[in-house]
């Protein structure tokens, strides 16, 4: 992956802070300071967890506050290798025990997933840290840098496949290149993207998109989850399109592994949506 040269990181941040940063960034990596929150992901039809995304918790330094800002520092210092390698070491970690049928949905980059050494690096961490099989786990390719690394992308997909890892699609409608990533990567989930979903009660032309990339993936056999669900109103709405996978505030909010696993929680929350 290798790191940048000296000039990109002084571009990047400037010269007084360079060291700053990567010292944050090495803390945060080496001194397993990530944590893991897991948010339910839910088949409607059957009103049942059918899997979990992990999501990052850094602890909060002044070089980065956000997940967002993590990952932007240590893409801009060629440490997204160490970085998600650290960040899925603490998923495994907070993620065992695990309850028999549930599916882990992990966020990868494109650059990194493409990476040769990518696919047994995270199997050999998920058997050793938390005896999870290959069939158990989703890699979700985030938008990042997809339309550089879309060739190499499809490669690893291939990889990742003949091993029995599942395929995720990650922010499906927002960015430019939807179509294309989905042509070439062929996954095996849809996961649309809060833009889409956001008011789609009240937005006839994004109700028509979704309705459209359902009818898409059912007949390609590609299942379509609907991210950032927030208000009932939104829930009925792709309920009604044909959308048969949530989550979202509304379903359950990122939390441990215990709560995030509950399914006597997520039974009464859509019992109670289903009343209301």
């Amino acid at each position: 992956m290798g790191d940048l040269s000296a000039p990109s990181w002084k571009r990047a941040f400037g010269s007084a802070s360079i060291t700053s940063v990567h010292q944050d960034l090495i803390e945060a990596i080496q001194g397993r300071q990530l944590g893991a929150a897991f948010q339910p992901i839910v088949d409607l039809r059957r009103s049942r967890i059918m899997g979990v995304e992990a999501l990052v918790r850094p602890r909060p330094t002044p070089s980065f506050s956000t997940p967002i800002e993590l990952f932007d520092r240590a893409e801009q210092l060629g440490l997204l290798w160490s970085l998600e390698d650290a960040i899925r070491r603490a998923t495994f970690r907070a993620a065992s025990p695990w309850p028999d049928g549930t599916l882990l949905f992990l966020n990868t980059t494109p650059d990194v997933v493409a990476h040769q050494a990518f696919t047994d690096a995270l199997l050999d961490a998920a058997w050793e840290i938390a005896g999870l099989l290959p069939d158990r786990l989703v890699i979700e390719i985030t938008e990042r840098s997809s339309e550089t690394h879309l060739s190499r992308v499809r490669e690893a997909v291939e990889r990742l496949r003949a091993r029995g890892v599942g395929i995720a699609l990650d922010d499906v409608g927002a960015g430019e290149n939807g179509l294309k990533r989905i042509t070439q990567v062929r996954p095996d989930w849809l996961k649309l993207d809060r833009e889409l979903i956001a008011g789609i009660d009240r937005d006839p032309m994004r109700q028509h998109l979704v309705r459209s990339l359902v009818d898409f993936a059912s007949s390609a056999g590609v299942g379509v989850i609907a991210e950032g669900v927030e208000r009932r109103a939104e829930l009925s709405t792709v309920v009604s399109l044909g959308v048969e996978h949530a989550q979202g505030f509304l379903i359950g909010c990122p939390s441990d592994r215990r709560n995030a696993t509950d399914a006597c929680a997520v039974d009464r929350t859509l019992a109670a949506l289903a009343r209301s």
